[in-house]
């Protein structure tokens, strides 16, 4: 004896149809009806269920067909004119607006390029500055010792400043063991 279904086919076509309203123009996947049912009962029943209704309109027709059949041609024509006018100004709106969107890019693109020039430029003042500065000072210490170069007397410092080795042998006033 089979268990009885959590949901009827009833309910699950009811519940494919509700998502339809609540979301026109989208296309309901028997996911979403699962989903809504509450990921509850065997998914294959729902997706074949709701795959068979949706094939089952397709075959009937849609209503936009029907509504053509019994529509007069000036006024479907009419439709078509409004629906295209109101097409193209939305792609107008769309047009300018992304127009907009890009020359304010490109603006904030120019300023931050200035911005980046002119921070160029004054640390490459700043450079030049300090490497005159270096070489006068260079200048400076070569007038006073003249066979030195910088780096030399950079070099003579640290080894007057590292420890003195010990002399060899017993300090004065030092015994000496012998073996």
């Amino acid at each position: 004896m089979s268990r009885k279904p959590l949901y009827t086919n009833e309910q699950i076509i009811e519940v494919g149809e509700a998502l339809e309203r609540a979301h026109p123009g989208r296309e309901i996947d028997a996911w979403r009806v699962y989903d809504k049912l509450g990921l509850r009962g065997k998914y294959e029943r729902v997706r074949e269920i709701w795959d068979t209704h949706r094939e089952a309109r397709k075959e009937k027709g849609s209503p936009a067909e029907s509504y053509e059949k019994i529509m007069p041609s000036h006024f479907r024509e009419s439709l078509d004119k409004i629906f295209g006018d109101f097409g193209n100004g939305i792609e107008e709106l769309f047009m300018n607006f992304d127009s907009h969107i890009s020359s304010q890019y490109n603006r904030q693109i120019r300023i931050l390029q200035e911005d980046h020039d002119k921070s160029l430029s004054e640390l490459k003042e700043e450079l030049a500055f300090w490497r005159n500065r270096a070489s006068t000072l260079e200048q400076e210490l070569g007038d006073q010792a003249p066979h030195t170069s910088v780096r030399a007397q950079e070099k003579r410092r640290e080894t007057d400043k590292s420890p003195k080795s010990s002399p060899s042998g017993p300090l004065p006033g030092q015994m000496t063991m012998s073996v």
